[in-house]
């Protein structure tokens, strides 16, 4: 029985009232606002339906529209989805004990990684190395300490101290704590657009945070998605949004760290980001964020077909 499959069914209505603001509360899918599974729409010419569906996943709220000719095969892949989902939190979830991270950054040494958390830290290191430094999954002391608003120990932080591969994670200094919020997102997305995609459906719009477009809407039109009040259309890639204004800690600093300063990222600045997947939109919105000019640069270079738009 998955662990709390009630709140993943709440409606969004209700869970807006609740949340802290974040950045997955300044993307979202044109147009809608109704209950888990609705059938929205049916095209002119076909017997296809477009059905919708939100609940929470990361603590926060998540949404999908699938179009489909049959809501019974539209349930049995939301039931497959939210096993996986289940699974994933497992992973990569800081607000979950029994998380892998959580294991990783509480005892320093996790064996038998799952995969996707090694590939998680493999990416990462590509990202540490581009942006040389700025970008670091070690900065979770910072975050630690500022959301108490304390002065944070700051010994730890530096991608050298992780060492991994696929049979074990070491976190080789006692103060170290890795964080993947700036990756995870990204890699669950892709990994639920290959689960429908799979399941013989092409057309359909995710928005966990970070989000996919595949194919197209009902009647010929483009997926449209809208990042702190631009539209963009999406079609056969991924987008993420990041803003240092969309998360605020009590000490007044924000949540996108520059690990070479070992603080939040004067930098920063709101960044969406289109490129071919979800996982690479999601890593490339953050780094691009908190990084100088110079770097900015690099990354743009680096990776020309990615759309990326800052203000």
């Amino acid at each position: 029985m998955i662990r709390d499959v009630h709140l993943l069914l709440k409606l969004r209505a209700d869970l807006l009232k609740n949340i802290t603001m974040n950045r997955r509360n300044l993307l979202k899918i044109i147009g809608i606002n109704l209950p888990f599974l609705s059938n929205l729409a049916i095209a002119k010419t076909t017997n296809l339906h477009r059905y919708y569906w939100n609940g929470i996943f990361f603590g926060n709220p998540a949404e999908m529209i699938i179009i489909s000719e049959s809501k019974n095969k539209v349930l049995k892949l939301i039931n497959r989805i939210l096993v996986e989902l289940n699974r994933l939190e497992k992973v990569f979830y800081l607000q979950r004990n029994d998380s892998q991270i959580n294991q990783l950054n509480k005892n320093k040494i996790l064996y038998s990684p799952d995969s996707d958390l090694v590939n998680a830290i493999r990416l990462s290191e590509k990202f540490y190395s581009i942006s040389k430094g700025t970008f670091d999954i070690t900065v979770q002391p910072l975050w630690n300490a500022f959301i108490k608003e304390k002065k944070p120990n700051l010994l730890g932080i530096g991608f050298q101290n992780i060492e991994y591969s696929n049979k074990i994670v070491l976190l080789s200094n006692k103060n170290t704590e890795i964080t993947l919020n700036a990756i995870a997102q990204g890699i669950i997305t892709d990994r639920i657009n290959e689960i429908i995609l799979n399941n013989g459906i092409n057309n359909c719009l995710i928005n966990f945070g970070e989000g996919k477009g595949n194919g197209i809407d009902l009647n010929n039109k483009k997926w449209k998605v809208k990042m702190n009040d631009i539209e963009y259309e999406i079609q056969n890639n991924g987008f993420s949004y990041t803003d240092p204004k969309s998360t605020l800690l009590p000490n007044g600093k924000h949540h996108l760290f520059n690990a070479l300063d070992k603080d939040s990222s004067k930098f920063s600045r709101a960044t969406a980001v289109i490129a071919k997947s979800a996982t690479l939109a999601d890593i490339l919105s953050t780094t691009y964020s908190i990084s100088d000019n110079l770097t900015r640069n690099k990354i743009k270079k680096a990776f020309p077909k990615a759309n990326i738009v800052s203000s």
